[in-house]
């Protein structure tokens, strides 16, 4: 009698994980769901260049709304901006090296990296055609609210290599390869944002 007593506390309590894990998943469902990512599954494999890069022209300190592009000599896929789409804004190269021709070249001197590889996500306000010219205006609205009405975080600017200094260089890219405005229309947005947790 004591032994059965004994076997049937010890099937219980080898029981009690497997309740304990229906009871909460019965209770709290929504919790043990897989979530799904928001971006849209491609339909075909991507091929060729998905990207396209347009190279900044200028100076431009941070908290600015408008910089300007050099839509003549866009690089990649060669896709037009539009209002709204999300672009990524980048300093390429803005290092200060040794030009001397020595050993030493390419050394970091005076500002060192500078701004390079600086990065901030901006949105387009205005259309912006491929072949449209060399100093085309481009207005954003950034993250910076502290510096103008929603302006860049970072300066930017771009100038040829002089003898003294490297090449200064900026990007403006359209997200998400061959449709940036998927992700960066209003629609897309809200589709993205995080859901509300469940009541």
């Amino acid at each position: 009698m004591k032994a059965d007593k004994m076997r049937l506390t010890q099937a219980l309590f080898r029981l009690i994980p497997g309740l304990l894990t229906m009871l909460v998943a019965g209770v709290f469902p929504s919790g043990l769901t897989a979530q799904t990512c928001g971006f849209p599954s491609p339909a075909t494999t991507q091929t060729g260049v998905l990207n396209t890069y347009y190279p900044g022209v200028g100076t431009w300190a941070a908290g600015v709304t408008t910089i300007q592009v050099n839509t003549s000599a866009v690089l990649g896929l060669g896709q037009n901006i539009a209002v709204g789409d999300m672009l990524l804004l980048i300093q390429m190269q803005d290092a200060d090296i040794t030009t001397t021709n020595t050993a030493a070249y390419g050394a970091l001197t005076g500002g060192g990296l500078n701004s390079s590889g600086l990065f901030e996500y901006v949105v387009a306000q205005n259309a912006v055609t491929v072949g449209s010219g060399v100093a085309v205006n481009l207005n954003i609205t950034g993250a910076n609210a502290g510096v103008g009405p929603f302006g860049t975080l970072n300066a930017y600017r771009s100038a040829a290599k002089t003898a003294a200094a490297g090449q200064r260089t900026f990007q403006v890219a359209p997200l998400l390869g061959t449709a940036p405005r998927e992700a960066s229309s209003p629609s897309m947005r809200a589709a993205l944002s995080p859901s509300p947790p469940p009541p």
